[in-house]
C-alpha cells in the first residue's frame, strides 16, 4: 500500500473503503473532505442552516479564484482572506452544533 507510511491530513471522499484508514488514531491520519463533499452534505442533512454554510464557502471560492489569478503571489492572499473566513464558519458550527445531528 502505497500510503502505508504516510502520517497527516488526507483528503477522501465517502468511499467506504476509506473508514479504515481513519479508525486508528496510532495511524496518525486525519481526514479531510473537499467543499463540494461538505456543500452536498449540507444540502442533504441540514436544508435549515445551509444558506450559512454556502455561503461561507462561496466567499472561500472566490478567494480561491482571486488567489489563483495572482499565482505564485496568491499564497498570502489566501492565509489573509480564508483564515479569517474559516475561523467564522468554525464559529458559526461551533454554535449550531447542538441543534444538528451528529453526522
Amino acid at each position: 500500500m502505497f500510503l502505508k507510511d504516510f502520517r497527516g491530513y488526507l483528503q477522501a471522499d465517502a468511499y467506504v473503503a476509506y473508514d479504515s484508514f481513519f479508525t486508528d488514531p496510532e495511524r496518525g491520519l486525519v481526514e479531510v473532505a473537499c467543499w463540494a463533499h461538505t456543500r452536498r452534505e449540507a444540502l442533504e442533512n441540514d436544508s435549515a442552516r445551509v444558506g450559512a454554510v454556502l455561503a461561507f464557502v462561496a466567499k472561500l471560492y472566490a478567494v480561491e479564484q482571486v488567489a489563483r489569478q495572482a499565482g505564485v503571489v496568491g499564497e498570502p492572499l489566501r492565509r489573509q482572506a480564508a483564515v479569517p473566513l474559516l475561523a467564522e464558519l468554525h464559529a458559526y458550527l461551533l454554535r449550531i452544533r447542538e441543534e444538528v445531528l451528529p453526522n
